[in-house]
């Protein structure tokens, strides 16, 4: 079988506030593949499935493609919004497992679907299912995936010098419903290709705008926002630009059609906001981390007597604190130092973040990995680890030539006082807020920055630039952090400022072990690079874990189908299985 490494390392504990159900029956022939409820489980669904099923989503989409040719900005990255409206060859389940979902089925290593040759380049084929189609009833062809190799591969459009469109040599139809696609080098993920890594696009639609523009036109292309026509469960029926977006169900699904009509995915920036129209019932759904952790407690608070709603949690990511790690904007330039990064993660009171962000019921995180990974206990063994110690801070200063001075405040003859900077979302207020307090209180001269949501919005670099240390998440604890410390993701004017490098970290030693990693076909040997990888970042700090965070999802009792993920990217991938209930 394949050996995609993105879905060996699955958490197989999942953690709730309330009760949640099982996904109702799919309808259509991916039930089975996709893993869900069998048919009969779970309440009746409503005979009336025509109520308009209203999301909120923190933010509005830069673009409604799966795999956007413009920046992402900001938290509260709007995934639902993405599915609602496209399909991938390949879909992660609640557990991250890949389902064939365009495809018949996944590419299998040693068989005509993924041949391997002695030049070190590698085939794999993907068969279409029959009769697909976009929202505009166009058939889905294996030509739409050539054109959006060729999109995708222009280099002027940002994204051609990421993986997997980096190590992509050619793909081909070798019929309307066979997609070949011929590989520079061994890719371990070859098999997984969900609609982010490679989305087919409409031909018939845009190949004559990618023909006669730009690429800055292209990308500002109607297509992308008001005229979007994709293949996911839903298709466009009204974007309100800065407000919502309105969706009805395709019957063409390849899933079947979803069971709710007509979706409304509502774009609510204030968290207060949005567990106000969830309290009134003008929002039936909170979603991709809109509602943070003392919120979604308050509001399980509320429901909690009368039963009106269900607080989904998801041990989905860890929050972590990035230091700025590219000289021309680091201030100040000590940090440049890792023994005074050390000195700055053995300064930080973790559990008192942690314990703020939870009303006490947080856990501290030490390590860039939930415990669930599979490689979690090999990499304990190696990582160095930085726990709350005032008294090694200090010592890993004085060797960096800093002393607390009689205000107690590190500073040095050559540097001078010792100040740092902690930049934060202003939907992460308090996280940054105490952050920058227990810096403050080991002796660090702090401060805070908040970056708004209207900055991040207009300034490209607003996640990069910052001059001291950032708080951030990480999406996918249960993998290496390639996404995150990678060079190909420091943004840069040729990826159109795109990537979610936000230290800068740049690693020769790392780049070697990310490309063996991916490059390796045997799940064994992808561990100990992966475990190489930890211990090399654990080293170097380039960031340094702050607590475990959960993802909350709030929503009415009278839905169902909403569950608990192991990842923030999967938490509507059964969308089209949603339905009322009476």
């Amino acid at each position: 079988m394949a050996i995609g490494a993105r879905h060996w390392f699955v958490l197989v504990i999942l953690t709730s506030l309330a009760c949640s159900t099982q996904a109702p029956p799919s309808p259509a022939a991916l039930s089975q593949e996709t893993g869900s409820a069998r048919p009969g489980d779970g309440p009746t669904p409503s005979a009336d499935q025509s109520r308009p099923l209203v999301i909120a989503v923190g933010r509005a989409p830069e673009s409604l493609g799966a795999k956007p040719l413009r920046r992402l900005s900001g938290p509260g990255n709007p995934r639902t919004a993405l599915r609602a409206f496209n399909a991938g060859l390949v879909l992660h389940d609640d557990r991250e497992q890949p389902r064939p979902y365009l495809a018949e089925s996944l590419p299998q290593l040693d068989t005509d679907s993924w041949r391997v040759f002695p030049d070190g380049t590698m085939e794999t084929t993907y068969r279409l299912r029959p009769d697909l189609a976009w929202h505009d009833g166009a058939p889905l062809t294996a030509d739409d995936f050539t054109f959006a190799w060729r999109v995708y591969a222009s280099p002027e459009l940002g994204v051609a010098g990421s993986p997997p469109m980096s190590f992509i040599q050619e793909v081909r139809a070798q019929d309307a419903r066979t997609v070949a696609i011929r590989w520079r080098q061994l890719y371990g993920d070859a098999d997984d290709l969900q609609d982010a890594d490679f989305a087919a696009l409409p031909r018939h639609i845009l190949e004559s705008a990618f023909a006669q523009q730009s690429g800055d036109a292209f990308v500002a292309h109607p297509y992308w926002v008001t005229e979007y026509v994709g293949l996911g469960p839903y298709r466009l029926a009204r974007y309100e630009l800065g407000a919502f977006i309105e969706g009805e169900a395709f019957g063409g699904h390849v899933a079947g059609r979803p069971r709710i009509d007509r979706i409304r995915v509502v774009f609510i920036g204030d968290a207060n906001t949005a567990i106000a129209n969830l309290l009134s019932g003008a929002v039936h759904i909170a979603v991709d981390s809109s509602v943070p952790q003392d919120q979604a407690l308050f509001l399980q608070r509320e429901w909690a007597p009368t039963g009106a709603g269900i607080v989904l949690s998801s041990p989905a990511r860890v929050r972590a604190a990035h230091f700025q790690l590219r000289p021309e904007f680091s201030n100040p330039r000590a940090i440049l130092d890792a023994r005074v990064r050390k000195a700055v993660a053995s300064s930080t009171d973790r559990q008192t973040i942690a314990d703020a962000l939870t009303e006490g019921q947080g856990q501290a995180a030490d390590t860039f990995l939930l415990p669930q990974a599979e490689f979690y206990a090999a990499a304990e063994q190696v990582q160095t680890k930085y726990p709350y110690d005032l008294r090694q801070a200090e010592r890993y200063f004085n060797e960096a030539g800093f002393a607390k001075g009689p205000d107690g405040v590190y500073a040095s003859a050559a540097q001078g006082r010792f100040s740092l900077q902690v930049a934060t979302t202003d939907a992460n207020i308090t996280e940054g807020t105490v952050l920058a307090h227990v810096l403050k209180q080991a002796g660090i001269d702090s401060s805070l920055r908040i970056i708004s949501r209207a900055e991040s919005s207009n300034d490209s670099l607003a996640f990069h630039t910052y001059s001291g240390l950032l708080t951030g998440g990480l999406s996918q604890p249960y993998l290496p952090p390639i996404m995150r410390f990678r060079a190909a993701e420091i943004p840069r004017p040729e990826t159109r400022n795109m990537g979610g490098n936000f230290p800068g970290f740049n690693h020769p030693e790392f780049e070697r072990l990310v490309a063996a990693y991916e490059g390796s076909l045997n799940r064994a040997e992808r561990n100990r690079y992966a475990v190489d990888m930890v211990k090399l970042i654990s080293e170097e700090v380039p960031a340094y874990g702050l607590e475990y965070s959960l993802q909350f999802v709030p929503y009415t009792v009278k839905l169902r189908g909403p569950m608990s993920t192991v990842s923030l990217d999967t938490g509507s991938w059964n969308l089209h299985e949603w339905f009322w209930i009476d």
